[in-house]
């Protein structure tokens, strides 16, 4: 079995470590998690140029926050189900769905956002799905973004009117 941990290691208030003694205390810590039970092993990724990939984010700092987009593994095919297989097409609907709501979550920046959403219209207009039909998805996301969203505020509105 295989779990990701996503930790920040801060060893001052410098942008990069000032010597090997700060570098090194992050790769001693794991030394010793390594030493506690030998069937369990960690392995570490370290940031480079600022960024670094988990599960399916990259994650940027930029100043003091950690900013969020889409992120795809090099040997990621862009292949989704095909339009023309014979799946039902509200299925191949919500694959497209999906996508896009990872996108609206995901995307701190509207620009990765814009981005990410043109790149589900290309891979999905490759994909056989129709042109219309994958614009129509994509402009309607906003819309259900929106209504999720305040679902989920009048929800959370409710659970504290409760709680009093």
């Amino acid at each position: 079995m295989c779990d990701d941990i996503f930790i920040i290691w801060r060893t001052s208030k410098r942008e990069t470590p000032k010597n090997d003694e700060e570098k090194e205390e992050i790769d001693d810590f794991f030394a010793e998690l390594n030493q506690k039970e030998e069937r369990i092993k960690f392995t570490i990724e370290k940031e480079k140029e600022r960024c670094i990939p988990f599960l399916d984010l990259l994650i940027k700092r930029e100043g003091n926050q950690l900013i969020t987009k889409v992120f795809r593994k090099s040997t990621h095919t862009q292949k989704y189900l095909d339009w023309r297989s014979n799946h039902p097409k509200n299925i191949m609907s919500g694959v497209l769905k999906t996508l896009l709501h990872r996108a609206h979550t995901l995307c701190d920046k509207k620009e990765d956002l814009l981005e990410e959403m043109e790149i589900l219209n290309d891979v999905f207009i490759q994909n056989g799905y129709p042109e219309k039909s994958v614009k129509h998805l994509i402009q309607n996301s906003w819309s259900d973004e929106i209504l999720k969203m305040l679902k989920k505020a009048k929800k959370a509105e409710a659970s504290k009117d409760i709680k009093e």
